[in-house]
């Protein structure tokens, strides 16, 4: 567990009812705190008060339009700002986002798991300390990351290293969505569009799960404009 001097304090407009879903506890084991608030304005100047801290602005905020709050907050502190994906998020309204100023996406609701990567992704946060699960089970399909193997009810699914690192993004949203942005986020920096990449390995993994399979048992779909989840 990471020491709560040493956590990321996530400042989160968003409906704590139905946007956050994790204990306390479960946050800080992973080096997070969230605290909820519904007024941009103070959520602002909160996260610029705060020295390790981050904003995420809901998509589907009350009264508000992300990307508006998106760009106060880019402009008025140095804080890393995301959008926080709801479940009707449009593909114009994530790119409004981007344009204004947002570093990423974390779908909605915020859970331990999910706020870890994002704490992972912050320079200067100590998130090393957080312990992540090596086994990941979406349904039959299991991802494991100290045997770098993925099984379907037991069997073995051989698959090359790309695609095992975008399955292991979508076994541990399971049952939720794995952003594009998340799964495009290990392409970044390499020549190719990473969002095209993305698209592509999704691509080879619905071929892949389809031959390991029977019809419809296993298979990757798609929420348009948002990302990916495992159907299983």
């Amino acid at each position: 567990m990471i020491p709560p001097d040493d956590a990321v304090r996530f400042i989160a407009l968003v409906d704590p009812a139905v946007a956050v879903r994790g204990s306390a506890a479960e946050f800080r084991h992973v080096g997070a705190t969230i605290v909820a608030r519904d007024d941009p304005l103070d959520a602002i100047a909160e996260t610029r008060r705060e020295p390790t801290s981050a904003l995420v602005v809901a998509s589907d905020l009350a009264g508000h339009a992300a990307a508006r709050v998106i760009e106060l907050a880019a402009v008025a502190c140095d804080a890393p700002v995301f959008l926080g994906l709801g479940r009707d998020v449009d593909e114009q309204s994530i790119r409004a986002a981007f344009a204004a100023g947002a570093r990423g996406t974390v779908a909605l609701p915020l859970t331990p798991d999910r706020v870890a990567r994002l704490v992972r992704t912050l320079p200067g946060i100590r998130a090393g300390d957080a312990t992540s699960d090596p086994v990941y089970a979406a349904g039959d399909l299991v991802v494991d990351t100290r045997r770098h193997q993925v099984t379907w009810r037991g069997e073995i699914i051989a698959v090359p290293p790309q695609e095992f690192a975008a399955l292991l993004t979508l076994a541990r949203a399971y049952p939720y969505l794995a952003t594009i942005d998340e799964i495009a986020q290990q392409y970044i920096g390499n020549r190719t569009d990473p969002y095209l990449a993305a698209r592509r390995i999704i691509r080879r993994i619905r071929v892949r799960l389809s031959e390991s399979s029977t019809a419809g048992e296993l298979a990757v779909q798609t929420v348009v404009g948002v990302g990916y989840r495992l159907a299983c």
